[in-house]
């Protein structure tokens, strides 16, 4: 069974009577391996003495995931097209992005590659032996 950490910590917030160990034993057998470690417990019980009456977990700091959007997307996606030869460090420059989410649109989402210092969409490459194969019947 799959339990929501929300429904942990407000069995923390319930048992806190009992005292961390107690508290962490009564989780256990109930929870099994999902349980949270006996320094969670620790934790959410002194949040829950201090005052704390919110189960679920608090907003991080830092940046939030939602640099890759469909915007960043259009916008990597015209620069390689007005440039084929542009660099992913000029593109990340020019779209104030980070180097590696520039490199994620490029390869995840928008499925290009390098080829001959150029980006080429992944359905545009051909295959070694189609291409020796499209030579030979071309030339000979």
């Amino acid at each position: 069974m799959d339990f929501p950490k929300e429904a942990k910590h407000a069995g923390i917030q319930f048992l806190r009577a009992e005292g961390i160990f107690g508290t962490n034993r009564r989780m256990t057998n109930v929870y099994g391996i999902e349980c949270l470690s006996l320094i969670s417990v620790f934790r959410w019980s002194k949040n829950f003495c201090s005052g704390r009456v919110c189960t679920a977990d608090m907003p991080r700091p830092g940046q939030a995931h939602m640099v890759i959007t469909k915007e960043n997307i259009d916008a990597v996606q015209s620069l390689v097209k007005d440039n084929r030869r542009i660099t992913i460090q000029e593109i990340a420059y020019s779209l104030s992005l980070n180097e590696c989410n520039v490199q994620s649109i490029l390869y995840n989402h928008l499925h290009c590659s390098k080829v001959c210092a150029t980006w080429v969409p992944k359905h545009c490459r051909m295959v070694p032996h189609a291409t020796k194969d499209f030579l030979q019947s071309r030339y000979s």
